[in-house]
């Protein structure tokens, strides 16, 4: 499960540019799902979790587009993440990838995709990692023999919402779980650099990343694909 931050930060300047950290984002999603895709490993399985203010979706009448983000705590099987397990090479991942931050491509439910306008513009990773965590824990898509693993990408402190501590509960109830935790902040001014890396709990399989450069996320969320992949399964 990708868990992916949407805050107005990671939008400087023209978030539609090619250099701007938005879209530097979206190409590093997308070279995870690429590493994941060029295997011979056809079982493998992708979902996509973003988040700002908000990360849960529900209807609402009286909103424009017909629905409304909340901070309801997510439950595990009325609020699926943004994207479920999907199989790494269906259209639909490329989709929801390309979408992130582009309100003209619409989610599966028609409505368009959340942008600062939509989604808010502090950062509240938990419900998202929470959504995550739901997803690979119910998920009747994995192989047995599947290595569970979020990628939980931030570039700031977790300031609204439950804050740390949502985060922190979220990731030891992963832990919990046995699935493996990859954190990676681009540390654009904001982020806590020793709270990021003890997110991994000091298992071995697992590690942390930091760069204060937004080219460097394609390679750094490679990085966690090609660990995924070559980490032993139960």
């Amino acid at each position: 499960m990708l868990v992916m931050d949407l805050s107005c930060s990671m939008m400087v300047g023209d978030h539609a540019m090619p250099d701007s950290p938005m879209t530097m984002s979206r190409g590093a999603a997308r070279a995870f799902v690429d590493r994941l895709a060029a295997t011979d490993a056809p079982a493998n399985r992708v979902g996509v979790a973003l988040y700002a203010d908000y990360a849960v979706r529900e209807p609402d009448e009286a909103h424009p587009d017909g629905t409304r983000v909340t901070a309801r705590q997510p439950d595990p099987l009325a609020d699926p993440p943004w994207l479920p397990l999907t199989p790494v090479d269906d259209d639909l991942v490329d989709e929801r990838i390309g979408g992130v931050c582009e309100t003209s491509v619409p989610l599966a439910c028609g409505v368009p995709h959340p942008s600062s306008a939509t989604i808010g513009s502090r950062t509240n990773p938990g419900p998202a990692l929470e959504q995550a965590v739901n997803e690979l824990v119910a998920s009747t898509e994995a192989a047995p023999d599947a290595f569970p693993a979020i990628l939980f990408f931030t570039d700031g402190w977790p300031t609204s919402g439950g804050g740390p501590e949502a985060v922190e509960a979220a990731v030891d109830r992963a832990w919990d779980h046995g699935i493996s935790v990859f954190p990676v902040l681009f540390a654009n001014g904001g982020g806590d650099i020793p709270w990021t890396f003890d997110l991994t709990r000091g298992v071995p399989v697992a590690f942390a990343q930091v760069t204060k450069n937004h080219h460097d996320l394609p390679a750094r969320f490679e990085a966690v694909a090609r660990a995924v992949l070559a980490a032993p399964s139960e």
